[in-house]
């Protein structure tokens, strides 16, 4: 599975009892995601946001996974760096 999540839920006490026996592993994008508003969804002040607005989320979103059974994370991991992807912006 991957979900993408912003990033302060790996801190709060529901998420280490929800993880089960999963062992996630996370890919932190560089920066904040923009995303582009659908058309007719009013803002947080009311006003109707036009299509193909971009805003920047609101917080940090991280993309937590656990790719098994089909790969171990580890072996994810070194595929990832092997690919010339060296920056990993502080995530392991």
């Amino acid at each position: 599975w991957i979900i993408l999540v912003p990033n302060y839920v790996y801190m709060k006490d529901y998420y280490q009892p929800s993880l089960g026996n999963c062992k996630p592993i996370y890919l932190c994008p560089p920066g904040r995601y923009t995303y582009e508003s659908p058309k007719g969804v009013a803002d947080a002040t009311g006003k109707i946001r036009k299509s193909g607005e971009h805003k920047t989320a609101p917080f940090v979103s991280f993309w937590y996974m656990d790719p098994r059974p089909l790969v171990d994370g580890k072996e994810l991991f070194k595929w990832w760096k092997s690919s010339g992807q060296e920056k990993t912006h502080g995530c392991t």
